[in-house]
Order: C-alpha cells, then structure tokens, then sequence
C-alpha cells in the first residue's frame, strides 16, 4: 500500500505541473498569466491544445481524489502461509480497470472479503456481509445444499484445535439470510455448497468450490485448511505441530502462544 502511495502521489505531482504550465502559471509576472489564462476562451488551434492538456492532467490527477483501490486492493502476500492457495487453479485473478482507481472484489484467498447486503428474518432489515465476519473469529459462508455439512466441520475444527471459534453462514432461499439483491451470488466465486473461509481480520483465508471438491472428509479437509492458516503444519503425539511462519506453540496445548511479527 505504501509504494502504491507513494506512486500515486509522484504520477500527481508531475500532472500538476503539467497543468500549471497549461494555465500559463509559470508565466514571468500577473499582467502575462492573465492574459494566458484569458486566451484559454479563443477559438485557435494554440488554445485548443492547451485545455486538451489541461483535460489529460485533470485526469491524471483523478488518482489523488478518488484513489478507492490504493486502500482497498491491499491483499496478503500469496506466498504467505496466512492464506490457503492449494485448491487454487486459475491463479490470481485479473482486472480490467485501474488497480489504484477501483476497488477489485475478489473471493479469491488474500483478498478482502466483499460487502453484499443479506436480508435476514426480520422484514425489511438487511446485514452487510462484513457485519457478520470479523469479531475475532473465523468466519465461514456456505449456501442451499452445504450448510449441514459445513456447520458441522466448523463444529469438528473447533473440538480439533483448542480456542477456536468458527462462526458459520447459510445464505440463501429459507436460510439464515438470503440474498435478497443477488450481490453474494455475484461475489462469492464458489457454487452454492461450496465455502467461503474468512480471517478474522475479513480477509479471505480459503474457498472451496463445492462440497465434492472439499472430498469425502469435508471436516477434515477444513480442519487442514485452518491448521495451515494458523501455523500448524501436522499434528504431534495429539497435538499442533508448529509451522515456521512465526507462532510459538505451548507444549502442553498445542496453541500459538504469540506470533513474531517479521517487518
């Protein structure tokens, strides 16, 4: 985020001085601004050009007024183990319009989990995606045909790895929430019974595609898939192994005790 700050704000910094040369600011005195200024009206090919210039730098310049995707486009390093790539085949995925401009929503792990408003039991109430992950817990969001299968391998990670909380969503027709304006099912990347794994941070740690792609052991496979985020490559004599991405595990628990954070 810092370097694309700091990109940003050079690319502005010349797009004003092409402006100010285009407005005649750079003129020796007032008397000879003014009147470059007031020759920006004549109809000649001379001040067409100019405000020609001026536009591009206007546009230019549209990075330091509404630079959404600078902020909101920050995602994980996918090298790092903080996210889970394996079911990943067709890479990172690729965008059209400016980066530092607009916002690119993704479900693809690494990238911030997107907002879609839900309707909920109550008429006329809806929750925003967002609203329901977060709270210092992981998150999982499933749809018609996966909730049964998928509360219930929240259920086993959490008698598997102590202290873990894994929150679990339906969303859909007659479930917990639905999608009332077909936001999610444009969002979510994954079939209706597949899942959508979210960091307690709202970051997208894992998707699966459906429930045949998690295999025949869903529990375990999303036990695996949180054992890697967390820092636990295998199990030892009953309990989490550490991983070499920074947590220090107790001996007697198998919990992440603290993680070192290497900046």
């Amino acid at each position: 985020m810092a370097g694309s700050v700091v990109k940003s704000a050079n690319e502005a910094f010349h797009a004003h001085f092409k402006l100010y040369a285009a407005l005649g600011l750079f003129e020796p005195d007032t008397e000879h601004i003014v009147k470059a200024i007031e020759a920006l009206k004549d109809d000649s090919p001379e001040s067409a050009k100019r405000r020609a210039v001026i536009k591009a730098a206007q546009e230019e310049m549209e990075q330091e007024r509404g630079a959404l995707g600078t902020e909101m486009n920050v995602t994980y390093d996918f090298a790092d183990a903080a996210v889970y790539l394996d079911d990943e085949r067709a890479g990172k995925p690729k965008f059209d319009t400016d980066a530092g401009l607009h916002y690119h929503e993704s479900t693809y792990p690494g990238f911030r989990l997107p907002h879609a408003w839900l309707g909920t039991k109550i008429m006329g109430q809806m929750i925003s995606t967002q609203d329901l992950a977060g709270k210092g817990r992981f998150t999982l969001f499933t749809g018609i045909g996966g909730t049964a299968a998928w509360s219930s391998a929240c259920s086993e990670a959490e008698k598997q790895i102590p202290g873990l909380q894994v929150a679990c969503f339906g969303i859909g027709w007659g479930l917990e929430h639905t999608d009332i304006l077909e936001m999610w099912s444009r969002k979510r990347g994954v079939q209706e019974n597949g899942a959508v794994l979210v960091r307690p941070d709202r970051y997208v740690a894992w998707r699966c595609d459906s429930l045949d792609a998690a295999g025949a052991d869903v529990a375990q496979k999303l036990v695996d898939v949180l054992r890697h985020v967390l820092g636990f490559s295998e199990r030892v004599n009953g309990h989490a192994a550490l991983a070499a991405n920074g947590h220090v595990s107790n001996a007697d628990d198998g919990l992440p005790a603290c993680r070192i954070s290497r900046r």
